[in-house]
């Protein structure tokens, strides 16, 4: 299984080392064999061209020339936002039905399918998309109606 491990650009690459390296474990100890994968950073400074579109289309469309097959099986994140581009390679990986996790980043951890990547704040290319995933805790709502000892 090929997996490319989406990470935020401001991650120092020796903190996205020991996450690849403990994600391997996590998806190793969880019956795959020999998973290989492959940090954004990775990818981005073996594939880039100089266009950030062309970039994310490629990181989900990209075959092997030998195989013809995808070069990526799985998509994972961690956090609970992303930049624009993260956003972007998610979505369109969503868009096109394969498959895409959340990991929360610990070991054993836990992961999760996301369900969609939601725009928080555009203009933020940072942290500006939000990552929603399928049976995620709901937030509570307060009780309703409010008690008579809270009012003023």
């Amino acid at each position: 299984m090929k997996i490319f491990y989406a990470h935020s650009a401001t991650t120092p690459p020796k903190q996205v080392s020991r996450e690849v390296k403990l994600l391997k474990k996590v998806i190793s100890e969880r019956g795959t064999d020999n998973p290989r994968i492959r940090s954004g950073r990775d990818d981005h400074q073996n594939n880039w061209k100089g266009d950030w579109d062309a970039w994310q289309y490629s990181v989900v469309h990209r075959t092997d020339l030998t195989t013809q097959k995808r070069v990526y099986d799985v998509f994972m994140v961690t956090g609970t936002h992303c930049g624009r581009a993260t956003a972007n390679i998610l979505r369109l990986a969503l868009s096109l039905d394969r498959p895409v996790f959340w990991w929360d980043g610990e070991d054993p951890g836990i992961i999760r399918k996301v369900k969609e990547i939601e725009e928080d704040d555009c203009e933020d290319w940072t942290t500006g998309w939000r990552i929603t995933c399928w049976n995620a805790a709901k937030p509570k709502q307060l009780p309703l109606p409010f008690p008579e000892d809270s009012r003023p």
